[in-house]
């Protein structure tokens, strides 16, 4: 089912029918070619406009110098409002055919772009006198290996059909008389078209979407936080509120998006709204809670999940969050006495029995907090916070048996690249570099972007004095990472970068930073790297800032 705006459609219709309708001489009919313009949701397919770039002879139709111009302006008209060509469309006459090798290769073209490309066929010949749907076919390929063809259902979105028909068939007449047709170019007519059809201008850019179904708006918002775009996200949410403004769920996402864009404040108002709507879903103090706790204002959290127990009190996740948010201002005690309260409720959930262990260290009640964390592994050992608070409560203490217990993390989770990294942290921490070096690169081989095991591995290499696998290292790391994305440099820069740091001497400092500048370098890379490679290393790990 193809989706069309009314709009498109006359400007096709009537492009096809000013050249071949019933009132155009048979000896001068004129094919005519355009572009479709639209856009996919969800591998739905909508078409909003249409490019009107030649009309040609009886038979045959193709591009010419001017035809070329009007695609590329078509492609920008397009391009600012977040659309693009999604097929193309001919006319025919009665007795000609469009299923050809060249309508063949001109739909293969679009089809191997988009494998759901269209192509129209305008019959303009039957407009006026036959049923509508019969007087055009929407079509594609099959498949790009196929010669055969596949005829569309459409449905126009914005109108009824008959409104549109009574619209094309008024307007034909008019048109036909106004305009003398070899005087005028297609740009021309299609410029007229646009001021024509156009629907009133829209107050908001957003009204576009004002027809699409708030399902469908809502699974574009969804394809569009995958694609990382949140803000245009949240308008979209913004719409389907605003057609139904008690829908709890919609302000569930909205705030979500917001909490993605690190706006927490906002994120709570629209957290907030959401219990208006829905006051007996827990989940929504939680959310409101672990908003404030975001925003560093624990005691806020506090005070919401305070009065949640009030209303909820038996529910396991409400006492367990409060117990966090109290050990985050160090209030230990009651800490300890909510999340008990949420073990005792649940004795099975493995976070609960971490958090128990958690505040137990911080408690410096060590030997408690090893036996809830060995508890959390054991009810889950899928949970690798509960083998890295296990095994790094000992790494100082008892390097060995930190080892030992990280190996056995890694029977129980084979492919985490954090684990691996840990058993190299310890060998590095006891001077043991060569035994670090097969974890650290088997972390690296699991997780390739993972900075402290190649920093771990860089150094190692270095202090076994293999300076020739150091600077290969070096360069293995920028090809890991899109230096030019996330770095802003260029992949000559970078090399020049690592043919500068094969000159420099181990050991020398970076002098090129000011020294406030060099503090913040070395907190943040956690150790003051060696030569001007390291420059890269921190623009990479602080894109945001522009270090010179």
């Amino acid at each position: 089912m193809i989706k069309i705006y009314s709009k498109a459609l006359k400007k096709i219709i009537i492009h096809a029918l000013l050249y071949g309708g019933r009132e155009v001489h048979s000896r001068s009919f004129k094919m005519v070619l355009g572009l479709l313009g639209g856009r996919l949701i969800k591998d739905q397919v909508y078409l909003e406009d249409a490019c009107l770039v030649e009309h040609g002879e009886l038979l045959s139709v193709e591009f010419g110098p001017k035809g070329y111009e009007r695609v590329f302006k078509f492609d920008d008209k397009l391009l600012k409002k977040g659309s693009f060509v999604i097929g193309w469309y001919c006319s025919i006459p009665n007795r000609g055919s469009f299923y050809n090798p060249v309508s063949h290769k001109n739909q293969l073209y679009y089809q191997r772009m988009n494998k759901l490309a269209i192509a129209i066929v305008v019959y303009p010949e039957k407009i006026l006198d036959s049923n509508f749907r019969d007087c055009f076919e929407i079509v594609r390929l099959e498949d790009n290996l196929s010669d055969s063809w596949v005829k569309l259902d459409f449905e126009i979105i914005d109108e009824n059909l008959e409104e549109v028909i009574k619209h094309i068939k008024g307007s034909y007449q008019k048109f036909f008389e106004i305009f003398d047709l070899e005087d005028m170019d297609d740009e021309y007519l299609d410029n007229y078209l646009d001021k024509e059809y156009e629907r009133p201008k829209p107050e908001s850019h957003l009204e576009r979407y004002d027809d699409v179904p708030s399902k469908e708006l809502e699974d574009l918002a969804f394809t569009l936080l995958k694609k990382q775009d949140i803000s245009k996200a949240i308008k979209i949410f913004e719409i389907i509120l605003d057609r139904t403004p008690e829908e709890p769920n919609i302000y569930k996402y909205i705030a979500n998006s917001y909490d993605q864009l690190g706006k927490y404040y906002k994120s709570i108002i629209y957290y907030k709204k959401a219990l208006f709507y829905e006051p007996n879903n827990a989940n929504n103090y939680l959310k409101i809670a672990d908003m404030y706790q975001k925003r560093h204002l624990n005691r806020w959290g506090i005070k919401t999940l305070e009065n949640a127990k009030k209303k909820f009190v038996d529910f396991a996740d409400i006492y367990n969050m409060i117990g966090f948010l109290y050990s985050k201002i160090n209030n230990h005690e009651l800490g300890l006495q909510n999340c008990l309260k949420a073990y005792e409720l649940d004795p099975e959930n493995h976070v609960y029995v971490y958090n128990l262990g958690s505040i137990y260290s911080n408690l410096r009640k060590k030997d408690k907090a090893l036996e809830f964390y060995r508890r959390s592994v054991n009810l889950n050992p899928q949970f690798i916070d509960g083998w890295r608070c296990l095994g790094g409560n000992i790494e100082n203490s008892a390097p060995k048996s930190a080892i030992k217990i990280y190996k056995e993390g890694i029977q129980k989770n084979p492919e985490s690249f954090w684990l691996q990294y840990s058993i190299g942290r310890v060998f590095i921490k006891t001077q043991k570099y060569k035994n670090a070096i097969p974890y650290l690169e088997e972390s690296i081989k699991k997780n390739p972007n993972y900075f402290q095991a190649w920093e771990g591995l860089r150094h190692c290499f270095r202090l076994i004095g293999q300076t020739g696998t150091y600077y290969m290292l070096l360069k293995q790391y920028l090809e890991n990472l899109d230096i030019v994305i996330k770095s802003k440099i260029s992949r000559e820069e970078a090399e020049q970068i690592i043919a500068d740091a094969k000159k420099e001497v181990d050991g020398s400092i970076i002098k090129t930073f000011k020294e406030k500048e060099s503090e913040e370098i070395k907190k943040d890379v956690k150790f003051m790297s060696y030569a001007n490679w390291d420059k890269a290393i921190v623009i990479i790990r602080n894109p945001e800032k522009d270090y010179k």
